[in-house]
């Protein structure tokens, strides 16, 4: 139970320990940046967090790309 409590407060001391920025830099280059949403879903594993286990697994992908015209803004 000791060695327990001492893995977890290292474990947590660990990521409070760890600094790390949120900030990206402003990209740079030729493109303008452009921004899609892809969804995806298992058609083989139920949702295990859904109310009425009847959904499908899902998960949702922001995902930025090179473009050549400039798209609305949206934030990182």
């Amino acid at each position: 139970m000791r060695r327990i409590f001492i893995l977890v407060l290292c474990s947590v001391l660990f990521r409070f320990g760890q600094s790390q920025d949120n900030v990206l830099p402003r990209p740079t280059g030729n493109y303008f940046i452009g921004v899609t949403y892809l969804s995806f879903v298992d058609e083989g594993r139920k949702e295990i967090f859904d109310s009425t286990q009847e959904s499908n697994r899902e998960i949702t992908v922001k995902a930025w790309y090179p473009s050549d015209r400039q798209s609305d803004f949206e934030p990182y």
